[in-house]
């Protein structure tokens, strides 16, 4: 899983799979300690410790949504709905003193 496999004439037909990896890889990591840790709580305790499992689904919808909503509020800007607001925006000192001088630069 992890070495590379290259074809007969040498070159590289799979680089393998980095179990160190981000993202699904690491959350499947976490899933089987959790189980793991779950099994050794039944072993200790009673059949109730499974209960310890639903802890896997709820953590699943909580990054799903986070995930969502994060791709959510980096497209609200896109929409260019909100055109009409850029004038009542509050100006700075500088773009204050542009307009107070015009569109022309005055040299000294």
């Amino acid at each position: 899983m992890g070495r590379p496999r290259y074809h007969e004439d040498g070159s590289l037909r799979s680089a393998g799979e980095d179990l160190n990896a981000t993202g699904l890889t690491e959350y499947m990591w976490d899933v089987l300690y959790w189980t793991q840790g779950c099994i050794v709580a039944v072993c200790l305790f009673n059949d109730r410790a499974w209960w310890l499992w639903i802890v896997i689904p709820l953590y699943s919808v909580y990054a799903a949504y986070t995930t969502i909503m994060g791709v959510k509020k980096g497209f609200a800007g896109m929409g260019g709905g909100d055109a009409g607001q850029e004038a009542d925006a509050p100006k700075s000192k500088t773009q204050m003193k542009k307009d107070k001088r015009g569109s022309s630069v005055k040299y000294r």
